[in-house]
């Protein structure tokens, strides 16, 4: 579990570099790279855990794939506290993934809904160094084309599926602390 927790980490991070050079994220392959970065993480976390509590093997699976879809919560909600917190909630400034280039999904969503010609002038003026400014009306940008609701969905959506994912355990503080700490 732990090395290939170790490969997909290295392979979501070579991934992120990639693209975040190129600019050429898709959501699919966004959701692959967070999947590969974070999620791979939470997901092992999860399965192991169980691996020290019980030997069926549908439970350990149902665990890991909880931890799997939680992950994905908590980046796109990083993602999200990126564009809308502030550095005393984040412990690091807002619009920092986007003053490293990391395409997040609010971001992939805007350029996915632009036309053409605009997303190629978003891309070119974030590509190099963001100014405060341009942080600003990307953010308004984001906000305008419905990048915001669209990745509070997300999070809704994967979170219902998670949740889902434990209803194979019975009701208990345990399987409700689960559920608190995704919420």
């Amino acid at each position: 579990i732990l090395s290939t927790t170790s490969e997909r980490l290295s392979q979501g991070e070579i991934q992120q570099i990639e693209k975040a050079i190129k600019k050429d994220m898709t959501e699919d392959i966004y959701y692959e790279m967070v999947s590969d970065k974070t999620a791979s993480l939470f997901s092992a976390s999860c399965k192991l855990g169980a691996i020290s509590v019980t030997e069926e093997s549908d439970k350990r699976e149902a665990m890991s794939s909880f931890g799997e879809k939680f992950g994905l919560v908590f980046q796109i909600k990083d993602d999200l506290l990126d564009i809308t917190g502030n550095i005393e909630g984040l412990g690091k400034p807002a619009g920092f993934d986007l003053k490293k280039n990391m395409l997040t999904l609010p971001l992939i969503y805007l350029f996915e809904n632009l036309n053409r010609s605009e997303a190629k002038t978003l891309k070119r003026k974030i590509g190099k160094h963001v100014k405060r400014s341009e942080l600003k009306e990307v953010k308004r940008l984001i906000e305008k084309n419905g990048g915001i609701e669209y990745a509070e969905k997300q999070i809704d959506r994967l979170s219902k599926d998670a949740i889902s994912e434990l209803d194979i355990f019975p009701d208990s503080k345990y399987k409700q602390a689960l559920i608190a700490a995704l919420e």
